[in-house]
């Protein structure tokens, strides 16, 4: 046995201190102690070895979310044969899947409740069918040696396979009595879909916490809400669109929840607002918020909600650095690492010194530190909006954004413009169902004028991946091509006259009522020459700023006929 600086060695200590524990459970009352799962482990990786699978060899894991007694099994069945585990998403599509496992290098497939493609061959042995009886194995994982490869979340681009050592997945972690996480309670409870960073980090929890891990096969609010209730939750770990969702599904109010202790969020930076009524919604739970990134764990930052400083994610070995590498003054935004001393992660691909270096992680997103310290995020590297000579932050403008009272959820990002080069956009989630009609006044007592979304459209749900993060490159297809969508014809004399101008200045054959001005490719110096023609069109004074504020055409009529109306 290698000791407790391998994730089996964690396994065989917990199992040896206290066998009979529960150590995963399911809301059916089905249960996994510590012997039990020490027993299966041992028998599925003195089968693997028989079959001969050696040092080193990667191994990928497909399971049903429902399986996650047999996943466990699975995962620390390979690490203890010297094995790599590749845990994957069975949500995935068929061909992600296949290029997934090729990627990684996998030499075979275990899995449970759940069909394997036929291009993938290999193992397809289920955990269930090794012998639960076999006597135990010697440990074949070193605390060097590489234990997983997880794929990165992909929201921007391609999800790249991240190596993660023994020594990396247990820093931090203590299975030693007394000194066991989260010992305020019996239960903890999590819904993070299998093949994710945040499930992983709930099953290195789950062997060392103090608490049994009640784990649900898939979010949904109210059967979270009743198994919180059911078995006196102390600890809860949600995404922030879990948070959401759970506190749009009025449960936190339905229910006895007062169990609760401590909320975790992870994978996602906590809005404030979601914070602060999580809080009030949880009057006995400390609300706590983790950044980091599937590259950057174990390092992170935790922030306990500070209503003082709600944008903040928190405090821990972080550096701001500029384009050079070298660091920023406080205050000033700049590249964001993060620290630990744990062994780093690595790319599988290789090119990792852009983002590993020295015991630290470039996570990606920009940031800034404030004079105590605290970190806080200013919007990802490769999502930064240039518009003309002017950039633009996405997560700033989300901020503003949820400010909105109608506003649920929202994403922001880049469409292009002829005149230019980008343009922010927003998708939003509002509680009507549609855009709020004084969001662009209300946007521009908070916003610069290149700030504000130029094209905004309404959904039922953003699109996300399974960890519960935006996917930022599905956003631009929301947006329909400009003019492939028929709208009204104008109606008074004024819309009929306004859209003969705009038709002139924006260089198109028709324009309809309900057309956006902004969105048909209007800019800063088509506006100007709107405005002198308007004003002369009708004989009002016509500011350039009435008519962004108004970019629609039938809310620019309406505003031009009052002013015809008020003139002497």
């Amino acid at each position: 046995m290698n000791g407790r600086s391998t994730v089996p060695g964690l396994l065989r200590q917990r199992a040896a201190d206290t066998p009979d524990a529960v150590a995963l459970c399911h809301p059916d009352g089905s249960t996994l102690t510590f012997g039990q799962w020490d027993r299966s482990t041992d028998a599925l990786a003195a089968a693997l070895a028989a079959d001969g699978l050696r040092v080193g060899q990667r191994v990928a894991l497909l399971f049903d979310e429902r399986e996650w007694f047999g996943f466990a099994t699975a995962f620390c069945g390979v690490l203890r044969a010297g094995g790599v585990a590749v845990p994957l998403s069975a949500r995935l599509p068929p061909g992600q899947l296949v290029d997934r496992v090729t990627v990684a290098g996998a030499v075979g497939t275990i899995r449970e409740g759940c069909a394997v493609p036929p291009e993938l061959g290999g193992w397809q042995r289920r955990p269930a069918d090794a012998d639960a009886n076999a006597d135990a194995v010697p440990d074949r994982a070193t605390p060097a040696g590489p234990a997983q490869i997880i794929f990165t979340s992909g929201t921007e681009g391609s999800a790249r396979p991240v190596v993660a050592t023994h020594g990396n997945l247990t820093h931090g972690h203590d299975a030693t009595p007394g000194r066991r996480q989260l010992a305020h309670s019996r239960h903890f409870l999590h819904a993070f879909p299998l093949g994710t960073n945040a499930a992983q980090t709930m099953l290195l929890t789950g062997l060392t916490a103090e608490p049994a891990a009640l784990v649900m096969p898939r979010f949904d609010a109210a059967e979270v809400g009743a198994a919180v209730e059911e078995f006196q939750v102390g600890t809860l770990f949600l995404v922030p669109a879990m948070a959401r969702e759970l506190l749009d599904s009025g449960e936190l109010h339905s229910r006895d929840l007062s169990s609760v202790v401590l909320v975790g969020t992870t994978g996602d930076v906590l809005p404030g607002s979601v914070a602060r009524a999580l809080a009030e919604a949880l009057p006995y739970a400390t609300i706590v918020n983790t950044y980091s990134s599937t590259e950057a764990a174990p390092a992170r930052t935790t922030m306990v909600f500070d209503s003082r400083r709600p944008d903040a994610v928190g405090r821990g070995r972080v550096r701001i650095t500029d384009d050079a590498g070298r660091e920023v003054p406080t205050g000033e935004v700049g590249h964001v690492w993060i620290g630990s001393a744990a062994p780093p992660r690595r790319y599988l691909d290789g090119g990792d010194t852009g983002t590993f270096r020295d015991g630290w992680t470039r996570t990606g997103d920009r940031g800034r530190l404030d004079d105590e310290g605290y970190l806080h995020l200013a919007g990802r590297d490769s999502s930064t909006i240039h518009t003309g000579g002017t950039t633009v932050s996405p997560f700033t403008v989300e901020q503003a954004l949820r400010e909105h009272p109608d506003v649920r959820d929202c994403a922001v990002t880049a469409l292009a413009d002829p005149v230019l080069g980008e343009r922010p956009a927003a998708v939003l989630v509002t509680r009507t169902g549609a855009v709020p009609a004084d969001l662009r006044t209300f946007l521009a007592g908070r916003l610069s004028g290149a700030e504000i979304p130029q094209r905004v459209v309404c959904v039922a749900a953003l699109p996300r991946n399974d960890g519960g993060k935006v996917v930022v490159r599905a956003l631009r297809d929301l947006f329909p091509p400009v003019g492939s969508t028929a709208t009204a014809a104008p109606v008074t004399v004024v819309e009929r006259h306004l859209a003969d101008i705009w038709a002139t200045v924006l260089g198109v054959a028709a324009v309809g009522r309900d057309d956006d001005f902004l969105a048909l490719g209007g800019n800063s110096m088509s506006a100007l020459r709107l405005a002198r023609l308007v004003a002369d069109q009708f004989a009002v004074p016509t500011p350039v700023s009435a008519l962004y504020a108004r970019p629609g055409l039938a809310e620019q009529a309406a505003w031009i006929a009052d002013r015809i109306a008020d003139s002497p």
